[in-house]
């Protein structure tokens, strides 16, 4: 990993880097989108982490759990001492089938594959809930490096495989008195009180050595690398070097800083390599660069809702936001 002189900031005005990100967007060659928490947060949908403004979203489906437990958001409650395995499923089924199945089509996803449809472009993004897939971007154009909530992995990694899971963790839904809506919402019946627990015969096992399994996501455990896994990766380095010494815009979009090791530096790696490169910064949560990319940078410290919703606008109309 390089070491750089990093500085945080802006790259100007607001209408002059929405108007310098629109123009690469349309003359580079390739976009490669680096996508963190920040997005799926500015796409209204709720992540139930302790930032997410969707607060209300959370506590619909985990109200019980916040009641019995004191657990405040996913974070908590993924790394929760449950004394019991049935309480410790009745939590992760929850939390799987809000993440994953769950119909969350989003105008922010929308505008920006609208944004790309004439592109050659790439995603990489640290969020396991295929959102990108469900709102029509082709999935050999994403890699999901932090697992999938639609898979389930061995404790004892005594294999390398993954096992889908939306079955079973559909019945541990319906055993806490949860029924599933036609758009895959979740509910509880009127009438019906939701428990914090799961039959013990729904505990999942490893279907190859018969012990412990988690679900596919970097939380607690050591994530398991399936053949998907390879497979993107794969297609992303045959991209990388597809594109390797011409017009990229890494674009990075709502990236937290737990994933600074995996998309920020990466990316400040790869632009600052190829000086035909422009590197690109969205989040609410500030911006940094390093200081010798300092004029092919574009840094926009604010809502990617709004930049998004700007950058399909004509120029002219892209005005900087008021707070």
């Amino acid at each position: 990993m390089e070491f750089y002189n990093v500085v945080k900031g802006t790259s100007g005005s607001y209408s002059r880097s929405i108007m310098r990100l629109k123009h690469h967007l349309m003359e580079d060659d390739a976009v490669i989108i680096g996508a963190g928490k920040g997005f799926v947060e500015a796409a209204g949908i709720g992540t139930g982490d302790a930032t997410d403004c969707k607060w209300d979203s959370f506590r619909s489906k985990f109200f019980d759990f916040t009641v019995q437990y004191g657990i405040q958001n996913i974070k908590m409650g993924m790394l929760y001492p449950f004394l019991k395995p049935e309480e410790r499923w009745a939590w992760l089924s929850r939390v799987i089938w809000w993440k994953k199945y769950e119909t969350a089509e989003s105008k922010v996803y929308q505008k920006l594959k609208e944004i790309l449809q004439d592109k050659e472009y790439f995603i990489i993004t640290s969020e396991p809930d295929n959102l990108f897939v469900e709102n029509g971007f082709p999935p050999e154009r994403i890699f999901e490096t932090e697992g999938s909530y639609s898979k389930f992995q061995c404790d004892g990694k005594c294999d390398s495989n993954t096992f889908l899971n939306r079955e079973q963790v559909e019945e541990m839904m319906k055993s806490q008195g949860f029924a599933i809506g036609p758009v895959g919402n979740m509910y509880i019946p009127d009438g019906v009180v939701a428990k914090t627990s799961i039959s013990s015969n729904l505990i999942p096992t490893c279907p190859i050595c018969g012990g412990h399994i988690s679900p596919n996501i970097s939380i607690d455990n050591e994530l398991v690398h399936d053949d998907d896994y390879y497979i993107m990766n794969s297609l992303y380095d045959n991209f990388l070097k597809k594109y390797d010494g011409k017009k990229i815009l890494f674009l990075e979009l709502g990236v937290e800083r737990e994933y600074v090791e995996d998309i920020r530096i990466p990316f400040w790696n790869m632009a600052g390599n190829n000086l035909k490169a422009t590197y690109a910064s969205i989040n609410l949560d500030g911006t940094y660069y390093p200081t010798n990319m300092k004029e092919r940078s574009i840094l926009i410290e604010g809502d990617i809702r709004v930049v998004i919703k700007n950058l399909t606008q004509n120029i002219e109309r892209a005005v900087e936001p008021t707070s």
